[in-house]
């Protein structure tokens, strides 16, 4: 387990075009915010299947992401952060892949869709 696992894989259609509408998918991953990360699931297929962007975001998971202490220093909850700052990453960049947006989706497993509520 370490920290350095801040990252987006994006995954755009084959036949998707600068004129295309498409959705944005962010998946975060489950596993009880201790175990797992975005290799879980094949990104592509879904994409060229679902006529839709997928965008899998990592975030820190165990201790790295949700250690606290009563301390101003120490909040946690680290790993919402991360997760917090994938949606505004997607956000602000997805312009970059030259499709239109249609509509955004946040989708997650297990313990996620706790946080996809909030």
């Amino acid at each position: 387990m370490n920290e350095n696992c801040l990252l987006l894989n994006v995954y755009v259609p084959a036949n998707a075009t600068s004129s295309s509408t498409l959705a944005v998918m962010l998946w975060i991953h489950g596993g009880a915010f201790i175990l797992g990360d975005t290799l879980a699931y094949d990104g592509s297929v879904l994409a060229t299947e679902g006529d839709v962007i997928v965008v899998r975001a990592a975030y820190r998971l165990g201790i790295f992401g949700f250690l606290s202490a009563n301390s101003d220093n120490l909040r946690g909850n680290y790993g919402m952060m991360d997760q917090i700052e994938a949606m505004k990453c997607v956000n602000k960049n997805i312009a970059r892949y030259s499709v239109k947006l249609a509509m955004s989706c946040l989708v997650g497993n297990c313990y996620v869709n706790a946080v996809c509520i909030v």
